[in-house]
């Protein structure tokens, strides 16, 4: 049987509403159920009449929900404003226990540092634009007293920079996050973080007071749900092992343990291997070609690794894989050889259309050809080789959390020159990819993505009358998503 409709009639320039029944033959109903009043909006399903006043009606569950004794505005209608997207960004960071962090950072504005983590998770807009956004969107409901036109961002960025107020961040998020307990996770070391750190998205060079100064960020993330843990911002200036013992440190301070940390070839030396075993800490990390442990580790032709009993496919992609135990500055180590095939076609391509070639002789040629694709891996623990591909690949998962590149583009859009707010710019990111990766962990149950979900949110309104905000009914994709979620909308604002 078919579904009751509301039937709008124009009278005199005025709308009026009335609930029909079921379609009974031929599909025309005559039974008229409900007369609903003076349509107010009709998207919104607000109506009037004498006997309810104003009121929201639902077609799917024929629930009335009086709106008190407010009146709608005289003259033309309020502008509506995008809710949904704004709302669920926003609960999500309540529900994390991050908007009650905000509210106890000193001098910097909550609504300013809000906003500016909601615009970075859910928008694609350059940061020189917030503003624009705000105006149309319940942001400006939400955090009325944010500041975030070009100098407003400005002034969050430098202060949210500052090492003081990042080392308390940090002490009361992962108290919280792990409840007072002793947390965990996988530590990623990322050099060049990003190109567009030198120049900007027009290709025109950057101050030096940033071309150059960000040479490693190191991130932990928690092992099992990707979570963002810690970050933290290396200048290309302090050596490796210093580097890494005062990150362990650090962390150590804040009850959080590494259990496989990925490296960067930089940190291989007697003193950094040395730290990373003192405190216990398993570890892979690619070793240069052109090293003499790499010539001394790999003294066969990596021709004879491509066969059936080495290979090992992950995520598409064929692996060849060897290894062979040996000494590491006085500890048992494993090396991993490995060919990529994927990789392996993309370097020959580069290769055989570089100049260079040319003036290789044709024995020559052959071996340059011959090590396309090939790497090596140490390990600090025995594995198996098909372990080594998803463990090592998950430095690629991570820096895709943190989508540095993206928001690095926005951020040059703010015209901005000086080291502090980098360094904020790199807080904000981090902060907004703990709100992606809480969405992301809990969409997966519905097999959704943050986009298609954060999209289908977007197209939710509220439109103002007096006093209050009406909030549209959401569609039944919409209510799928807030489940999911675990997100309430409310019918107006402020709630009753």
């Amino acid at each position: 049987m078919d579904k009751p409709t509301i039937n709008i009639a124009t009278k005199n320039g005025v709308d009026y509403a009335t609930v029909y029944g079921p379609s009974q033959t031929n599909g025309i109903s005559n039974k008229k159920l409900i007369y609903l009043g003076r349509v107010i909006d009709k998207d919104s399903g607000i109506y009037k009449n004498k006997t309810l006043g104003t009121y929201k009606y639902c077609l799917e569950t024929g629930e009335f929900t009086p709106l008190n004794n407010y009146e709608p505005t005289s003259g033309p209608e309020q502008p509506s404003l995008i809710f949904g997207d704004v709302f669920v960004a926003r609960q999500i960071l309540a529900n994390q226990g991050l908007l009650d962090l905000f509210g106890t950072t000193d001098l910097i504005s909550p609504d300013t540092l809000i906003t500016y983590v909601i615009f970075r998770t859910i928008s694609s807009l350059d940061d020189a634009q917030a503003l624009t956004w705000w105006e149309g969107t319940f942001a400006k409901v939400l955090c009325p007293a944010a500041q975030v036109d070009t100098r407003g961002l400005r002034d969050c960025l430098a202060r949210v920079g500052e090492p003081d107020l990042q080392d308390d961040f940090f002490q009361r998020y992962l108290t919280q996050l792990f409840g007072g307990l002793k947390g965990s996770g996988l530590l990623v070391d990322c050099p060049e973080p990003t190109e567009n750190l030198k120049f900007d998205f027009n290709g025109s060079p950057i101050p030096n007071a940033l071309s150059g100064q960000i040479d490693r960020i190191i991130y932990v993330v928690d092992k099992k749900s990707r979570m963002p843990l810690f970050y933290k911002y290396i200048a290309g200036n302090i050596a490796y092992d210093k580097l890494l013992d005062g990150m362990l440190a650090q962390l150590k301070s804040y009850n959080i343990t590494i259990n496989l940390s990925i490296l960067d070839s930089n940190y291989f030396s007697s003193e950094s291997i040395e730290i990373l075993y003192d405190n216990n800490i398993p570890f892979l990390m690619r070793l240069e070609n052109n090293t003499p442990l790499f010539k001394q580790l790999v003294d066969f032709s990596a021709d004879k690794l491509v066969n059936m009993k080495n290979m090992y496919i992950y995520n598409d992609s064929i692996f060849y894989i060897v290894y062979r135990k040996f000494d590491l500055f006085g500890h048992s180590a494993y090396a991993y050889i490995i060919i990529d095939s994927n990789r392996r076609q993309a370097e020959t391509l580069r290769t055989v259309q570089s100049p260079r070639l040319e003036e290789l002789s044709i024995d020559e040629q052959e071996e340059e050809l011959k090590k396309c694709g090939l790497f090596l891996i140490i390990s600090s623990a025995k594995l198996d080789p098909s372990e080594i591909p998803p463990r090592f690949y998950r430095k690629q998962a991570v820096e895709q959390t943190f989508e540095l590149k993206n928001h690095t583009r926005r951020w040059l859009s703010l015209e901005t020159e000086d080291d502090a707010a980098l360094k904020g710019h790199l807080f904000i990111s981090f902060l907004s990819s703990i709100n992606s990766v809480t969405l992301q962990n809990k969409l997966k149950y519905i097999k959704m993505n943050n986009v298609d979900a954060l999209h289908s949110m977007h197209y939710m309104f509220c439109r103002k009358f007096g006093d209050k905000f009406v909030i549209d009914r959401p569609t039944q994709k919409m209510k799928k998503i807030l489940t999911t979620l675990g997100v309430k909308t409310p019918v107006f604002w402020p709630e009753l």
